[in-house]
């Protein structure tokens, strides 16, 4: 409880954040086949609560090992860097209040 005191005023952004990450990708909550809580603060009750009020759901799909997750991802990243791999390419997405960051990581191998 003493953590999340502490943390109230960026417990409250998330909102504005989901928001903005929907409105960008021209989405409305009601279209979500569901929401992943991705990363170790998202195991804090408080944080899982914000989450469901923006995202107007009553249960997260916590189905996803969010350290494989981040893993694997860091795996595909490091191949696609290598010229040893023939990968697809790949793109990152962050969205932030400011309207959203993509890096988009694109190499032919041969």
């Amino acid at each position: 409880a003493e953590f999340e005191d502490m943390n109230d005023a960026l417990f409250k952004r998330i909102g504005a954040v989901v928001r903005a990450a929907l409105k960008g990708a021209g989405v409305k909550p009601a279209q979500l086949d569901g929401v992943v809580p991705f990363g170790g603060l998202s195991r804090v009750p408080r944080l899982q609560s914000e989450l469901l009020a923006a995202s107007e759901r009553t249960v997260l799909n916590k189905s996803v090992n969010s350290d494989e997750a981040a893993a694997l991802g860091a795996a595909y990243y490091a191949a696609s860097l290598s010229k040893s791999f023939r990968i697809r390419p790949l793109e990152v997405s962050d969205v932030d209040n400011g309207g959203g960051v993509a890096i988009r990581v694109e190499r032919e191998s041969g």
